[in-house]
């Protein structure tokens, strides 16, 4: 890591410890101990700036922040206010993450730093990547003992559609497990179904009876996820909330995961780790019966995600050492 060519700035210390660098806000670190007091670093990520700079298409978005529109938008266009815009195109017809340059491939600025607090802020300009309006966004990285707390908020000067996430891969036991054995529960009765492509049908599918059905833990197995939950909301409320949980059978190893966000984009495609993306749905700008993701321009996009890092039960962390 010393090696990347970028800044690392690491918050946390004790059970957590978490490095970001500016290029995409993109997490490169996440450093907690097994049961016997191994420190590891659980997310996967390049070892050069370089390389995340030259990622090869499609990228892998290892850890990055997601703008300005995570997931996918169909045919690269979307309707607001009566009019029509066109996207980059960068998934086929379609526009994936944010299109071609998205915020993952920015050089977000430090606007606050302390021990266990990071704060970046990003202006992408009015047409970036096709989408309306110049909108400022910042993301705050916060340790909190054993979590990473992630908070969002944007701002626009014209309306437009927003969809914000991070893209870590989580490797809990690096090098010794694949994704395929770890244990998955979604707080979740029910899912979006995709067409071929990945585009959302606009049906709104229950779980039961299907491979989607995680609400009790299991193995993900080896047929690869690259879907959106709807998570469960009690009388409508969209408070922050448990969305997921994700174990590893080898060290015990967890990650829980709680969002104000209404959907989790889980991504087991790389053997290597488990993406958990808290996010809307994909594809919403062309589906009004979804959870809209329009802010208006005297609006104010806020959400948080909170992964919480802990081992199974009866076994006990030794600690990370301060660095």
């Amino acid at each position: 890591m010393q090696q990347l060519g970028m800044k690392i700035h690491s918050i946390g210390g004790d059970a957590l410890l978490v490095d970001v660098i500016e290029y995409g806000a993109t997490i490169v670190g996440i450093h907690t101990p097994d049961s016997e007091g191994r420190v590891e670093n659980v997310v996967l990520h390049y070892d050069s700036l370089a390389s995340y700079e030259r990622q090869p298409s499609p990228r892998a978005y290892y850890g990055a922040t997601i703008g300005r529109y995570a997931n996918r938008i169909a045919n690269a266009r979307f309707v607001l206010n009566g009019r029509e815009y066109r996207l980059t195109a960068n998934d086929g017809p379609h526009t994936l993450h944010g299109g071609v340059r998205g915020f993952d491939a920015a050089i977000w600025q430090v606007a606050e730093k302390s021990a266990n607090r990071l704060t970046f802020a990003h202006v992408s300009g009015d047409g970036d990547q096709g989408f309306p309006g110049n909108l400022s966004a910042t993301v705050t990285f916060a340790v909190e003992r054993d979590a990473l707390r992630i908070d969002y908020q944007a701002r626009t000067d014209a309306d437009t559609v927003v969809n914000l996430t991070n893209h870590s891969y989580f490797a809990l036991d690096p090098g010794r497990s694949m994704s395929a054995d770890y244990e998955l529960t979604i707080a979740a009765d029910a899912y979006t179904p995709v067409r071929a492509d990945l585009i959302p049908t606009g049906e709104i599918a229950d779980v039961e009876g299907t491979r989607f059905d995680f609400r009790a833990a299991r193995a993900i197995g080896p047929e690869p996820y690259d879907t959106n939950w709807i998570l469960c909301a009690k009388n409508g409320d969209r408070g922050l909330r448990h969305a997921a949980t994700l174990r590893s059978p080898v060290s015990g190893r967890k990650v829980d995961v709680h969002t104000t966000q209404p959907g989790l984009q889980v991504y087991s495609g790389n053997p290597g780790g488990v993406a958990l993306e808290t996010q809307h749905f994909p594809d919403s700008p062309n589906h009004p019966d979804f959870p809209s993701t329009v802010l208006r321009a005297d609006g104010v996009f806020e959400s948080t995600t909170i992964y919480r890092f802990s081992l199974a039960s009866g076994e006990r962390a030794k600690g990370l050492p301060r660095r």
